[in-house]
């Protein structure tokens, strides 16, 4: 979920974890860091990683 905020912030759930990430600076795309989380989207793709040192999950958008 995005919400209009100021930081702008984002809030990610998954199972019964939940994580508030800041949007960061990018120079394509966008970008939210969390204290170990990232999540990166650019043109219809997702990348998010879940903590530190776990591998980066790919989300592709449907055509």
């Amino acid at each position: 979920m995005f919400f209009p905020t100021d930081p702008p912030t984002l809030y990610a759930e998954r199972g019964d974890s939940v994580w508030l990430m800041f949007l960061q600076p990018s120079g394509s795309g966008t970008r939210y860091q969390g204290r170990n989380e990232t999540f990166r989207e650019l043109q219809g793709e997702a990348r998010v990683t879940w903590g530190y040192g776990a591998p980066e999950m790919v989300c592709k958008k449907l055509p």
